[in-house]
């Protein structure tokens, strides 16, 4: 349906949707305790729109950190979204 790249991305992300990226990307994922609130994840996905709607359910609970690219597609993706409702 939606065909992508393949990257590795850094994500920062609250604790309690661990679970959630736990099951999405299972073993695949390495995982960092970066503090009490919040664990940061490295996995290598296909950038296309379903995974950006997996990132957008948990709104202010995930940041992409990196790659600088994948930062930039998924602002972009938000950005038209949001200006259907303007």
């Amino acid at each position: 349906m939606f065909r992508g790249y393949t990257t590795q991305v850094i994500l920062h992300a609250d604790m309690d949707v661990l679970s959630a990226f736990s099951d999405r990307f299972g073993a695949s994922a390495k995982y960092k305790r970066l503090s009490e609130q919040r664990f940061e994840m490295s996995v290598q996905v296909e950038v296309s729109p379903p995974f950006f709607s997996f990132l957008f359910q948990f709104a202010d609970k995930v940041t992409l950190i990196s790659p600088n690219q994948t930062v930039k597609e998924f602002k972009e993706h938000v950005e038209k979204t949001l200006n259907q409702y303007k």
